[in-house]
């Protein structure tokens, strides 16, 4: 039995051979994190492989699920696009700033990201030859809801607001953050500018022009990449103070995330008098990481 058993298996692992395929079958999970996501930070810009990482934890490794490499087909792979159209249909923790059904754009560059992955692991003999593979997405998604933007009403109300909030902070750091971050809101208004071209813009990339608008030099390692924007008029009364050519027009000497928030908020309960121990509690961590990342709040 066991002599059968081996010749069995032998021959098995001879056909993985014939087809130039690792002896040991790889699941999709485990290439994409060891041997995927390992080689797209090492080799990829830092933007491509936060796309790569996000996408594959959230899409991609629930696509395609339990499946070996070497089982995902061209047409295995083509699937995605259907099956991520309609992954947030009837789902109760979709987000609440997510779109029902993903743009076409967005199913381009999401397949493209799986293409990617799998045309290397072909390159590395992990999996057999996929041929081209293509998504076949809709020109027009008739049960795509678009993106939400402001009515006239809600635009009027939200600036009306914003100019009495400017100044109803706490302290004056706080008043000097919020009056920013009008002059920022607006500007998004003015300008309609992406999130990283704002964050990226310098001042020598705006140039003023009559009637009070500017024109705007786009940087070159955005989405799109450098190109010229008119601004709406009375631009220039939202802008920061003008710096030198080469400052940002909106400078932060710190990153900030989501996660700051956390950080701020341990901050100001240590400031009101909370202590360590309660902190700890309420935030779910240990007394020790609490001490050791807040003792600087507290004086000794």
């Amino acid at each position: 039995m066991a002599e059968h058993k081996a010749k069995e298996i032998y021959r098995k692992l001879l056909v993985r051979v014939d087809q130039d395929l690792p002896l040991k079958a790889l699941k999709f999970s485990d290439f994409w994190d060891n041997k995927w996501i390992p080689y797209a930070k090492r080799r990829l810009s830092p933007d491509r492989y936060r796309l790569h990482e996000g996408t594959g934890r959230l899409y991609l490794k629930s696509y395609i699920d339990n499946r070996n490499l070497d089982q995902i087909t061209a047409q295995v792979a083509e699937g995605y696009v259907e099956w991520r159209r309609d992954y947030w249909i009837e789902r109760d923790d979709r987000p609440k700033n997510c779109a029902v059904r993903p743009s076409r754009k967005t199913l381009q560059i999401e397949f493209g990201l799986l293409k990617q992955s799998l045309y290397w692991a072909e390159r590395e003999k992990l999996v057999r030859p996929l041929g081209v593979m293509k998504a076949h997405v809709l020109n027009s998604d008739p049960d795509r809801q678009r993106r939400y933007g402001f009515t006239s009403d809600e635009w009027y109300e939200l600036g009306s607001y914003m100019e009495s909030w400017q100044h109803g902070g706490r302290h004056r750091l706080h008043n000097t953050q919020r009056a920013l971050l009008r002059r920022l809101i607006w500007s998004y208004y003015l300008t309609g500018l992406r999130r990283r071209e704002m964050e990226t813009l310098t001042w020598k990339g705006v140039k003023p022009l009559k009637d009070g608008k500017a024109e705007i030099t786009v940087a070159a390692d955005t989405k799109t990449g450098t190109r010229t924007a008119i601004s709406q008029p009375d631009i220039f009364h939202y802008l920061p103070e003008r710096g030198a050519d080469e400052d940002l027009v909106w400078p932060d000497g710190h990153n900030r995330t989501i996660y700051s928030f956390r950080h701020t908020y341990a901050t100001e309960r240590l400031k009101a008098g909370v202590s360590y121990e309660d902190l700890a509690l309420n935030m779910g961590t240990s007394y020790e990481q609490i001490r050791k990342h807040y003792s600087h709040v507290i004086p000794q």
